[in-house]
């Protein structure tokens, strides 16, 4: 699992060149987090190696850590203090 934190500088690499790198290492889980806009992208790997997005998350949603089948954190704790 990786979670990416995104910042304006380096957002367009972020998304682009890092997903398609940890896609081609089969990273299982892949985060991608937007502290400005304070929402949560989850994308899974799927059987044939590429990511599916798996849901969207923001304000009180409960984000699955998918590899612990039933841990979720909540958006207002990721974002806490932010």
């Amino acid at each position: 699992m990786i979670v990416e934190i995104l910042s304006i500088s380096t957002m367009k690499k972020d998304l682009n060149d890092k997903f398609r790198l940890y896609e081609e290492a089969n990273v299982k889980v892949y985060w991608v987090v937007h502290p400005t806009e304070k929402n949560v992208s989850v994308y899974v790997l799927n059987e044939a190696g590429k990511y599916d997005l798996l849901d969207y998350f923001e304000n009180n949603d409960k984000v699955p850590l998918v590899l612990w089948e039933d841990k979720t954190l909540s958006c207002e704790e990721i974002f806490y203090d932010i």
